[in-house]
């Protein structure tokens, strides 16, 4: 099990924007946060349990636009992926980033505190991030340029149904992405991000529906880390686990 802490938007940009103060602030609130979580990590009676130090993009996860440069992104991610390394989390994780830029700046800000780290991105449909790159490429530059590379890749932020789409392409799903692209944490809802938005709820599949899905993408693509986004809550972990715990070579110690 993996439990992230709720650290999405404890970095400088957002806790400046909620009046909580500066560098001090956000070392602060990344590290009650990962006490929060190595406490539960603790009191666990079902090991293992990983503590993953969460790390948002510096703006809106769904506009590239908004994504710093390389640099500029290693030097602004380094402050909360040293205070999280601090902590004692077992290592980082970067979702939703939109632009391949700003994500190789969070993992050479990530790598640097000398704890691995993942790196996730959105897909669409197209096999492509919300930037346009293509998630081959994307992989091929980070795992280039970054020192040490991500211990793996996720995605993360959309249905199964639109990983499937994505992934069915031969020219998405390349022999390098089937050896890096390890996790998925995928939304309950088919909606598109525009529609999602719009709302003023969470919305999402039924639980089974929802974890027929997430099973569907095991065993078509190998993906073996399985979780849940947006709209999923206890009853999809559920039914996601009840599904892992009930297939053949799933159980208890392997992958």
């Amino acid at each position: 099990m993996i439990i992230g802490t709720p650290t999405f938007r404890a970095s400088p940009n957002f806790v400046r924007r909620a009046g909580l103060g500066g560098a001090e602030a956000v070392r602060r609130l990344n590290a009650d946060a990962a006490k929060m979580h190595l406490e539960i990590q603790a009191r666990s009676e079902h090991p293992p349990v990983f503590v993953a130090g969460v790390i948002g993009p510096s703006g809106d996860a769904y506009q590239p636009g908004e994504a710093l440069p390389a640099g500029e992104a290693r030097e602004y991610h380094a402050l909360q992926a040293g205070a999280l390394a601090s902590a004692g989390v077992d290592f980082l994780y970067a979702p939703t980033f939109p632009a391949v830029e700003e994500a190789l700046g969070a993992a050479m800000a990530m790598g640097a505190t000398g704890l691995p780290y993942v790196v996730s991105f959105v897909l669409e449909e197209d096999g492509r991030m919300l930037d346009g790159t293509p998630l081959h490429a994307a992989i091929e530059r980070i795992d280039a340029a970054a020192s040490p590379a991500p211990l793996f890749y996720s995605i993360n932020c959309v249905h199964p149904s639109v990983a499937a789409r994505a992934l069915r392409d031969e020219g998405v799903f390349s022999d390098l992405v089937a050896r890096r692209l390890v996790e998925f944490k995928a939304n309950a809802s088919a909606l598109s991000t525009e529609e999602l938005v719009r709302l003023d709820h969470p919305e999402g599949d039924d639980p089974e529906r929802f974890a027929a899905g997430m099973w569907g993408i095991h065993e078509e693509f190998g993906l073996r880390i399985l979780g849940g986004c947006c709209g999923t809550d206890d009853r999809h972990i559920r039914a996601l686990a009840a599904r892992m715990a009930g297939a053949k070579g799933y159980d208890r110690g392997s992958e």
